[in-house]
């Protein structure tokens, strides 16, 4: 068995996005190879969408508390 953070932390999390919340995920790792962004944003600073993630979190549902969807 593997005692690494990828193994114990980042693949159950990821798991658990993909699976429970039904996210589609993106390694973005590579993602301004070459100068240009492959994710569309125009700057590094540029922000990402941090609220859809924080919210399903907190209401374990994956939207938005209130929502109807």
């Amino acid at each position: 068995m593997s005692y690494t953070e990828d193994h114990l932390v980042e693949q159950p999390a990821v798991q658990f996005i993909r699976n429970e919340l039904g996210w589609e995920l993106v390694n973005c790792y590579d993602e301004w190879s070459g100068g240009v962004s492959n994710q569309g944003r125009d700057g590094k600073r540029e922000g990402v969408e941090i609220l859809n993630f924080e919210c399903s979190i907190l209401n374990g549902r994956g939207r938005r508390p209130g929502s109807n969807g």
